[in-house]
């Protein structure tokens, strides 16, 4: 059996060396994919539930003692909280156009 030469050595051990690196970016580009599918997923949950009006805080006093659920509510009264449906609606709309763009990108 002949002995193989150095260069025939170094070519097969490049081949392989590249074949491994082919599966590693295969494998990072369908981790990426699903990293892209779940972002766009969350997108478009928050997105549904900014224009179904879901609050994006809730307070709920079930189940305290009614001593501190008052307290609660009390200290709830007294802060203030600003609220820009303006802005709300820009980022809701900002959140569709993300959204189209992702899909467009995942058909590319």
């Amino acid at each position: 059996m002949p002995k193989k030469s150095c260069c025939e050595c170094l070519s097969w051990r490049c081949q392989e060396l590249m074949s491994r690196e082919n599966l590693a970016r295969k494998k990072a580009e369908e981790l990426q994919k699903q990293l892209t599918d779940a972002q766009t997923s969350l997108i478009e949950a928050r997105t549904k539930a900014l224009k179904n009006g879901d609050a994006l805080i809730k307070i709920d006093g079930d189940g305290l003692d009614p001593a501190l659920e008052a307290t609660l509510w009390k200290i709830l009264g007294k802060v203030k909280i600003n609220f820009d449906a303006g802005k709300l609606k820009e980022e809701t709309e900002i959140l569709q156009l993300v959204i189209e763009l992702i899909k467009k990108l995942k058909n590319s």
